[in-house]
């Protein structure tokens, strides 16, 4: 660094090589500074104002000491320290331009605990200084120019930048929601659904908690349904209709999947495949029947269960007698262990197998208050509701035409019926109020709501429904009893 006793001798040889005064000099430094966010001295900045005008005063350009979070830089930065997670690392593309060839080469990065993102850029022989970055690098970018880009803050790479890497994050892995097309140093763990062997190369459909991929590699690997799968060095080939990841390094097998709750009821209900599954569940109702062929006995059925807040009927099928017994009646909270689900077009299919088991692990009086139940009570009145929705967000419009959530009035509201039901157990009256999909329900069964209300009005009924507060229940399905 420059002794401070010789800046003024220096400003005098730059002004003199400039043609201007030392005020203007001075007025240039402090301009140079604030551009570096004040991160520099005098000095340094003099250096810089030499460098750009053909002028060495130094070999070697002083570091700016301070290292920002990504997150905290500023734009306008010519020769920054960025500290950084990379998470995405894009294929380099090339662009023929008139004087030649154009080489781009791009990154994703991420502010190290904070929810930021930001574009790493480098043009033709500056890829060099980075081209060795890989997912899950913790790295210390020095000499980088910072930019306000079209998606926001952009790095670029200059040809002398320098990569200090602080550490490597060996669990990262990258969702399938998140890849796009030419995303290179892909790593993917999740669960097989398909595996085929054609021409010498294996395709692997893989799945994790946000969607599906196509997995192909040029190595044969033995992988059955349900194995856990991790890929490394992938390169996204293709995005639509289907995201297409090729890899040219075996992928690892990390064991069976024990537990696949977050994918079942997402597969069972868009996927015709079958699933090995694993769940906790409320039954609601049973109605299931003994079957006996000249072959065989077994049991069929329908079961409703609330699961994750929500119900689901099953049509049940079991051949080794494992779900008819008083493990499920009404009330009890269950877990089933490895029995196979699948759709067959609107129907949701669970079948026993050999490895099928069941555990009891509560009733009903366990459950919180706004869990699911089962009720039987006298229909005493029926009234139907109607309502208006927004067309926008979907929430409920007041009187005046304002919907209540976004403050908008709709262009194109949505009416929507529904039907109350006031009933009668232990000489106390509650209202049970039917969910849209009831209904829905309801007018296909008996063609119009005013056939059901005569149907039922004054009737004893089996409902299931979950407390909303006190008198006041949401209604998810119902059956006269005789």
């Amino acid at each position: 660094m420059l002794e401070d006793q010789d800046l003024e001798r220096f400003k005098r040889i730059v002004a003199k090589r400039l043609g201007v005064t030392l005020r203007e000099i001075e007025k240039l430094i402090q301009d140079k500074k604030r551009e570096l966010g004040n991160l520099v001295s005098d000095t340094a900045a003099l250096i810089l104002i030499g460098k750009e005008h053909g002028i060495e005063l130094k070999e070697k350009l002083p570091e700016i000491r301070k290292i920002f979070e990504l997150h905290e830089v500023p734009t306008g930065l010519k020769a920054a320290r960025i500290r950084a997670l990379v998470i995405k690392v894009k294929g380099e593309r090339k662009y023929a331009r008139e004087n030649g060839m154009l080489r781009l080469w791009k990154a994703l990065l991420k502010s190290v605990g904070k929810p930021f993102t930001a574009w790493l850029i480098a043009w033709n022989e500056a890829i060099e200084n980075v081209k060795e970055l890989e997912p899950g690098d913790i790295v210390i970018l020095s000499n980088v120019k910072t930019r306000k880009g079209k998606y926001g803050l952009e790095i670029c790479v200059r040809d002398d930048s320098k990569v200090e890497h602080v550490q490597k994050l060996t669990g990262f892995i990258h969702r399938i929601c998140d890849l796009k097309r030419n995303d290179e140093r892909v790593k993917l763990v999740g669960v097989v659904k398909q595996a085929t062997v054609k021409n010498e190369c294996t395709f692997i459909v893989l799945s994790d908690d946000s969607g599906d991929a196509l997995v192909v590699t040029d190595m044969l690997i033995e992988c059955n349904h349900g194995d856990v799968l991790k890929v490394t060095n992938g390169k996204v080939i293709a995005a639509r209709p289907r995201k297409v990841i090729f890899t040219n390094e075996k992928p690892l097998i990390l064991g069976k999947i024990a537990n696949v709750e977050k994918l079942f009821m997402r597969d069972i209900t868009r996927e015709r495949n079958f699933f090995l599954v694993t769940f906790d569940g409320l039954v609601l109702f049973k109605d299931i029947q003994l079957i006996k062929t000249p072959r065989t006995a077994f049991y069929k059925g329908n079961l409703m269960v609330a699961l994750n807040g929500k119900v689901y009927t099953f049509e049940m099928i079991d051949f080794h007698g494992k779900v008819a017994n008083n493990l499920l009646r009404e009330g009890n909270i269950f877990r089933f262990k490895k029995i196979l689900a699948y759709h067959l077009g609107k129907r949701k299919v669970l079948v026993t197998s050999n490895e099928t088991d069941i555990e009891l692990l509560g009733s009903l009086s366990t459950i919180k208050r706004d869990e699911f139940k089962s009720v039987r009570a006298t229909v005493k009145r029926v009234y139907i509701e109607e309502r208006v929705r927004c067309n926008l967000c979907g929430a409920v419009v007041g009187y005046k035409g304002i919907c209540r959530r976004c403050g908008k009035k709709p262009t194109n509201p949505v009416k929507e019926v529904i039907f109350k039901i006031i009933v009668e157990r232990d000489g106390e009256e509650c209202s049970l109020k039917a969910t849209k999909r009831l209904t829905e329900k309801m007018i296909r069964v008996y063609g119009d709501l005013d056939k059901f209300i005569s149907s039922v009005q004054g009737k004893s009924a089996l409902f299931i429904c979950r407390k909303i507060k006190d008198g006041l229940y949401a209604l998810y399905s119902l059956s006269l009893t005789t």
